[in-house]
């Protein structure tokens, strides 16, 4: 099974250090980049699992209406 890279072994691997250098793009904006993108993908993870304990609690009101209702 594959996973993505830590930031730590990101900024160690040496086929990235030399991308960045063939490239000019100093480490600490490529840190700055991955810390960041880090940042976005946890708070649509935590999004994602709000919407589900929403909806969760929206089928538990209208599971209640329905045995209220009979």
């Amino acid at each position: 099974m594959s996973r993505d890279l830590t930031i730590t072994e990101a900024i160690s691997d040496p086929m990235i250090v030399q991308l960045l250098e063939a490239d000019n793009v100093p480490m600490a904006a490529f840190v700055q980049l991955l810390q960041s993108a880090a940042r976005i993908q946890k708070a649509e993870i935590e999004r994602a699992r709000l919407d589900i304990v929403i909806a969760d609690v929206q089928n538990v009101q209208r599971n209640a209406d329905v045995m209220g209702a009979a």
